[in-house]
């Protein structure tokens, strides 16, 4: 059996989540919160349905948990907060990951338009290999500006922010809102960066209750995705209750003045040890490639150098083989992995020759250029339930 034909079969038995274009997704999601905000962008079905579900409230908060999927929220609180006010499940953008949601968010488009296709990329065109979000070279870390890169030649589509007719405010944790990543997907709109939770939960309500008209408070939020990658999700209660109750007291304050939107770039899922491949700086593997892989370690992508295909393919089952399902950009394309429309020529570039997809979590970590890999115990990127259910939840203000 192929594995096409093997990844059909994983997505036919329920094993892994095909995106959905016809059910309500984060792209809709996106394009639902911009349309709320004033944008005039084309909208679908799907996000006008949620955005009638948003309602029409002069104020609007959207939380964005990073980390948060929806089988994760079944172990918050049992009564509280964050369940109670559940509305339905979104489907995430593959892959399932914060450097393609958050590029998705800023422009409300897949991840087959705008080429933002996981944490690390290759860039043909100027042969370097870059870690998108700290938008730097993955290797030495010097900023890509320094090299003379600027965000629109990393991401191609513009932000949609700019667009929006109310008075936006994105509060990110303090150091990045001044990154070129945020620059860039927030298209000059104020952002603020903020100490630790309370702080910036603070500064929702001072912008919600001293606005003059309509707003848009984006808060994203980071530490439940930290705190799997670092310590999985065995003991993630306590976070999940600290969550619950600041939203829920969020939600308190503003009453019915604001409408409060929550959400999450992708859900997490605990990596076991005997699916983990760490690659050798030495291995044969690298002969093959023109950079160490790419993407995320659970769904790697392989730039193979020209007429090594099957030196490549060889060394790559003899390694982890029985751990991923390879497909090409074009059977990717066939299936409208990274979004229903063809892939735009950077997103087809940065997909290398294979894209390893995994039935149930597996990851592989390079040793390359000196540098051990910290290896993650919760990952996300993959196609999994656990990483492509995300909720959406909605409480407060005026839903009408």
């Amino acid at each position: 059996m192929s594995d096409t034909l093997l990844l059909e079969r994983w997505f036919a038995e329920g094993r892994l989540m095909r995106p959905s274009y016809d059910e309500p997704s984060f792209v809709d999601l996106a394009l639902a919160l911009a349309g709320v905000a004033g944008s005039a962008k084309v909208t679908t079905a799907a996000a006008e349905v949620l955005s009638k579900s948003i309602g029409g409230s002069r104020h609007i908060v959207f939380v964005l948990i990073d980390g948060l999927g929806d089988e994760l929220l079944a172990r918050a609180p049992e009564h509280g907060f964050l369940r109670r006010h559940r509305d339905q499940a979104l489907r995430a953008v593959f892959p399932s990951t914060t450097a393609a949601a958050l590029t998705s968010l800023g422009t409300a488009t897949w991840p087959a338009e705008h080429a933002s296709c996981g944490w690390w990329m290759y860039l043909a065109s100027s042969g370097l290999s870059i870690t998108t979000l700290p938008f730097v070279e993955r290797f030495g870390e010097e900023p890509l500006e320094r090299l003379g890169m600027t965000a629109p030649d990393v991401f191609p589509v513009a932000s949609v922010w700019c667009e929006l007719e109310s008075d936006v405010l994105m509060l990110m944790k303090k150091g990045l809102q001044d990154s070129a990543f945020a620059r860039y997907v927030s298209g000059g709109v104020r952002r603020e960066g903020y100490k630790n939770m309370d702080d910036a939960l603070s500064r929702v309500t001072e912008h919600v209750m001293e606005a003059h008209g309509p707003t848009l408070t984006y808060v994203y939020l980071t530490h439940l995705d930290s705190y799997g990658h670092e310590k999985g999700l065995q003991e993630v209660e306590s976070l999940l209750e600290e969550l619950d109750a600041g939203l829920g007291s969020l939600c308190s304050k503003l009453g019915d003045r604001a409408r409060l939107v929550i959400s999450a770039d992708h859900g997490m899922i605990d990596l076991p040890r005997d699916r983990v491949v760490v690659i050798e700086e030495n291995d044969v593997l690298f002969d093959t490639l023109v950079a160490p892989p790419t993407g995320e370690p659970c769904v790697p992508i392989f730039h193979v150098r020209e007429g090594r295909e099957e030196s490549f393919l060889e060394r790559f089952h003899e390694l982890c083989g029985n751990l991923f399902a390879l497909i090409t950009p074009d059977e990717a394309e066939r299936l409208s992995l990274y979004g229903p429309g063809k892939l735009s020529k950077k997103a087809r570039s940065r997909l290398g020759s294979f894209i390893g997809i995994p039935e149930r979590p597996a990851a592989i970590y390079s040793r390359s250029k000196g540098r051990t890999p910290f290896i993650h115990r919760a990952v996300h990127g993959g196609l999994t339930p656990a990483e492509m259910r995300v909720p959406l939840i909605l409480a407060g203000g005026d839903s009408e």
